[in-house]
């Protein structure tokens, strides 16, 4: 693999982007397929609430995969252009989320 890794030379390393966006792609991924707390019922598993075939799971995952991979793709670019700005959207998500927890009851 080494030897394959160094005869390439990419300038970047697709997965190694992936790798960095990690905790990113982790978090949206799960509300994709789970919902989150804002909207629950806006899910994969909201919409589809009975069996799955395995070609359809297939194609879901391929789907979530690729949206999942060009996200954090953009995200880290976008992180070396504007860090502050991106700095400043991720402490207002982060509050958004925190107050929707807290004023909901359950």
């Amino acid at each position: 693999m080494w030897k394959i890794e160094n005869a390439i030379n990419l300038k970047f390393h697709p997965l190694q982007v992936f790798g960095v966006e990690s905790l990113f792609v982790y978090v949206v991924h799960l509300m994709v397929i789970y919902g989150s707390p804002i909207n629950p019922t806006l899910s994969y598993s909201a919409f589809w609430k009975e069996m799955l075939s395995y070609p359809q799971v297939f194609a879901l995952f391929l789907i979530l995969a690729i949206i999942m991979f060009l996200s954090s793709y953009l995200l880290n670019i976008a992180k070396w252009r504007n860090y502050r700005t991106i700095d400043y959207l991720r402490y207002a998500i982060a509050n958004i989320i925190l107050l929707v927890f807290l004023i909901n009851p359950y």
